[in-house]
């Protein structure tokens, strides 16, 4: 809400859960079930096997993206320098 020039900050918090609707709670988008945790660990032997496969290949770009595929789960993505101009702050103007 804007008065005179000032800016007034709302909080912002979910809507309350329907009573007595216990479906509506929980973690939606989290870990998987435990039922989608097996299917999906059924297929991991597989796919180990297809990047090693990719990781043989002669082709230079497969063997190099497979390779980097391991290192990423192993060792976490680079991070990656966010900046402005000539490497200066971000600005951000809101109108």
């Amino acid at each position: 809400m804007t008065v005179a020039g000032s800016v007034t900050h709302r909080k912002h918090t979910a809507p309350p859960a329907p009573k007595g609707n216990k479906r509506a709670l929980g973690n939606k988008g989290g870990r998987p079930t435990n039922a989608a945790r097996q299917a999906w660990l059924r297929h991991r032997p597989e796919a180990r096997a297809l990047i090693v496969k990719q990781l043989r290949s002669e082709d230079e770009r497969i063997a190099q993206n497979a390779a980097q595929f391991i290192i990423e789960r192993a060792e976490g993505k680079v991070p990656q320098a966010i900046g402005g101009e000539e490497g200066g702050p971000i600005w951000v103007v809101v109108e």
